[in-house]
């Protein structure tokens, strides 16, 4: 599909777009944290690696247990995939 994301205006838009080496998005349920701590960890992991320099690993996605990544962390990582065209995984 090969599009932008849309994120919502006001925290989740400030929390993706924050400069900040570290940032936090508190939310209640349905308040997008899972969508932007995914779209914020794809922009970062996505950056340019300056040449000459070591990188270690730029990024991680994790929960708090297997069940709540495996049903609530990939069905979103799939569709951000998916909505950005980053990977093709039909």
């Amino acid at each position: 599909m090969n599009r932008a994301l849309d994120l919502n205006e006001g925290a989740q838009t400030a929390f993706v777009h924050d400069q900040s080496k570290y940032a936090g998005y508190f939310g209640g349920v349905g308040a997008g944290k899972t969508f932007a701590g995914i779209a914020r960890g794809l922009k970062w992991s996505l950056q340019p690696k300056p040449d000459g320099t070591f990188h270690p690993p730029r990024g991680v996605i994790v929960a708090s247990s297997y069940r709540v990544l495996k049903d609530n962390v990939v069905p979103v990582l799939q569709e951000i995939i998916g909505i950005t065209g980053l990977a093709d995984w039909d």
